[in-house]
């Protein structure tokens, strides 16, 4: 009951607890083998060092658990969702189980891609392309590029703040995927409020938002020739 209740909080103790008792074995094996296993047992053998194992061990027996991993990126990908239309979330919980997806996977990040990057960037993908339709429905082109300038300062506000740094770029790419470079013809050629209508009418601030958001997808000689 407590794993689904408060799961991140719960697996994230359990990283905890799990990480404690390695240092403190790994210290009192240190003291009666001091260098021994990493320097000669585990160069001699090949095989992982104590560290290494143990984070092994953590990820095979607790994170790729089917029910666990299931749970672990539903619930990730679901309190992203949950920020995203404005409701209140546990950023620190999300920031510590990304943390523990890059720990467990020992200088690389495919735990952390496995586990979250890629379903998150899939599930962003599908989000974006249905906001972008809203957003040129209910929107003029001015009112559209500034709220996807939100959007995108938005998302890499998120990256920077609790998920991995690195996931910026790749979630950047997808904004600017499905906000711009699939509606530029549109956002550009719109009646009474794109390109044409900013040029006739001096609208040089606006041009100049619009300039920004284009440049961003290297598309400012499209729209020249499109004019």
């Amino acid at each position: 009951k407590s794993l689904y209740n408060n799961f991140l909080a719960t697996l994230n103790t359990q990283w905890q607890d799990h990480k404690g008792c390695q240092c403190k074995s790994l210290k009192m094996f240190l003291c009666f083998f001091p260098g021994y296993m990493d320097r000669v047992y585990v160069k001699n053998n090949k095989v992982d060092e104590v560290q290494d194992l143990g984070l092994k061990l953590f990820k095979e027996l607790v994170v790729n658990h089917p029910p666990i991993k299931t749970h672990l990126t539903s619930t990730l990908l679901d309190m992203v969702s949950k920020e995203r239309r404005g409701e209140i979330v546990d950023r620190g919980a999300v920031k510590a189980t990304c943390e523990m997806l890059m720990a467990l996977g020992i200088k690389t990040r495919t735990v952390y891609e496995e586990n979250f990057e890629q379903p998150f960037l899939e599930v962003s993908g599908e989000f974006f392309k249905m906001e972008s339709q809203q957003f040129l429905a209910e929107n003029s082109a001015s009112v559209y590029v500034k709220k996807v300038e939100a959007r995108i300062k938005e998302e890499a506000e998120r990256a920077k703040h609790y998920l991995d740094l690195s996931s910026e770029g790749p979630i950047t790419n997808v904004v600017e995927r499905e906000l711009i470079s699939v509606h530029m013809k549109t956002i550009v050629e719109m009646e009474n409020s794109g390109v044409v209508y900013m040029l006739k009418n001096d609208k040089q601030d606006d041009l100049k938002c619009m300039y920004g958001l284009l440049q961003r997808v290297e598309a400012v000689c499209s729209v020249c020739a499109m004019l």
